[in-house]
């Protein structure tokens, strides 16, 4: 999200955005024209239609490469915290422990029961 917020901050003085401005607005003047004043536009000026998108996409390309000096501040490596203290030992729920007798004999049981049942 850091680089997508530096790059609003530098929107503004970039000059690509100057000129997309300047082609939306001259797009937006010719689309509110009646289409009778667009065909005068043309047959006054024959070259307009297919001058027109080349010199804005021109435009939009050089004012692309153009040197703006314009940088977004480097990103700061990630910086870790050191622990405070050790991290604590396992729970005694994950120690193992071995079965009692009786433990053993329920477990087999089960296994057995499950056998007979052909559920293995």
């Amino acid at each position: 999200m850091g680089q997508i917020s530096d790059n609003a901050r530098l929107l503004s003085k970039a000059h690509t955005t100057k000129v997309a401005l300047v082609i939306s607005v001259a797009i937006g003047y010719w689309l509110q024209l009646s289409p009778e004043e667009q065909q005068k536009l043309i047959a006054a000026y024959p070259w307009l239609q297919h001058l027109a998108p080349l010199a804005a996409f021109a435009a939009f390309v050089i004012a692309r490469v153009w040197p703006q000096g314009l940088q977004a501040p480097a990103p700061q490596p990630l910086a870790f915290a050191e622990p405070a203290s050790p991290p604590p030992p396992p729970p005694a729920a994950t120690t193992r422990r071995p079965l009692t007798p009786e433990e053993t004999r329920t477990v087999l049981e089960a296994a057995r029961i499950l056998n007979e049942r052909n559920l293995t």
